[in-house]
């Protein structure tokens, strides 16, 4: 397993209730801005998604960039979208360790199933 610390932006719906921290840190170890970090704290998920989709030097299959957008495409009603994504990162066989923004630390893949747990009624009203 790769360890690497980061900051995502994950809010309360896709970890379970757990209150989004205020950081000054953003990103880490990524270039600022490009897991949508800032923009995803200030709800401003349209420009979150911008700064994902056009990042540099980030692998298409990143598991701190599928995260976000999974988030990004839960939060706007993208469901399918969001659990494909989710389960890209929980079947990869890459995973990192994760500082999340409210300062928890956990595995990629631990995250991708809190997320996808999380979804279940949405998922399955449809």
């Amino acid at each position: 397993m790769k360890a690497l610390t980061l900051a995502i932006a994950l809010g309360a719906s896709a970890l379970g209730g757990t209150a989004m921290a205020q950081t000054a840190q953003g990103e880490i170890g990524y270039a600022r801005g490009s897991l949508g970090y800032d923009a995803l704290r200030d709800n401003d998920l349209r420009t979150a998604e911008v700064q994902i989709e056009s990042a540099q030097g980030i692998a298409a299959d990143d598991p701190a960039r599928l995260i976000n957008l999974g988030y990004i495409h839960m939060r706007t009603g993208r469901i399918q979208s969001a659990q494909r994504l989710f389960e890209t990162v929980r079947d990869h066989r890459r995973d990192m360790m994760l500082e999340l923004a409210n300062g928890e630390v956990a595995n990629s893949r631990d995250v991708a199933r809190r997320a996808l747990s999380r979804m279940m009624p949405a998922l399955a009203a449809r």
